[in-house]
């Protein structure tokens, strides 16, 4: 993986970075904007992680994959997530499935939209694997899962279920798989209606880096706010150095 060349130095740290470590035993971690952009490996996002193995603290990174065993799908996404589907026992089908499932895909068009709109009006339930409305690339943004099934909400009129972030499920269960108490968990992110409120709303305390999706100046406009904002993994080294 290719690291990305120059950081996001010019945005300032909002918060107080002693909150880290206070009370602190484990991280919930995403990936996309945290660790990498694109192909493209962020500056100190792998001298963060090797820290924490060092110092064995507890951390997940978190997926968006549907954990869900058995049953029929269409799919919308990558081959990762056909792949995740079929080892938990789904059967891809494309005329009469129980769930249409949709997950990051880069080739969408309206004829796939359409399908996915007809199978949902016929009774097939829409899961969202996550809603996320954007993704950082390497040459900017691009719609994300979020925005597809926005897409299939408004047409169909139904509601999707999310069974990735900020869906409380998710959240929990990663939260057990660290065996740490809700107060112990930090939730690290580059999203805010995603990472952030998910991680709020668990009660886990938030961090939000500036390396992926999410602007200095758009935090303003959210009614929530992490306990700390900085521009990448990077900048929390020190402190967990310091563990």
């Amino acid at each position: 993986m290719e690291l990305i060349k120059g950081d996001n130095s010019n945005h300032k740290i909002a918060g107080d970075l002693n909150s880290v470590s206070s009370n602190n035993r484990g991280y919930l971690i995403d990936m996309d904007g945290v660790i990498y952009r694109g192909s493209k490996l962020i500056p100190g996002s792998d001298l963060f992680i090797q820290i924490l193995l060092e110092k064995e603290i507890p951390f997940l990174f978190l997926t968006n994959n549907s954990q869900k065993p058995n049953g029929s799908a269409y799919v919308i996404g990558d081959a990762g997530l056909l792949t995740a589907l079929h080892d938990h026992g789904y059967a891809i089908d494309e005329t009469n499935p129980d769930y249409v499932v949709i997950g990051e895909g880069r080739l969408l068009n309206f004829e796939v939209l359409e399908k996915a709109l007809k199978l949902i009006i016929n009774g097939s339930k829409l899961i969202a694997t996550n809603l996320d409305p954007n993704c950082p690339t390497d040459s900017g943004l691009r719609p994300g899962c979020g925005s597809t099934v926005s897409f299939l909400e408004t047409a169909s009129g139904r509601k999707a279920f999310s069974v990735g972030k900020p869906s409380p499920i998710m959240m929990r269960m990663a939260r057990k798989e660290l065996d740490l108490r809700t107060a112990e968990v930090t939730m690290i992110g580059d999203t805010m209606e995603t990472d952030i409120l998910g991680g709020l709303q668990m009660g886990y305390r938030t961090i939000l880096v500036f390396s992926g999706s999410t602007d200095p100046l758009d935090l303003e406009k959210y009614p929530y706010q992490p306990i700390l904002a900085i521009p990448s993994l990077k900048d929390l080294i020190h402190e967990i150095e310091n563990l």
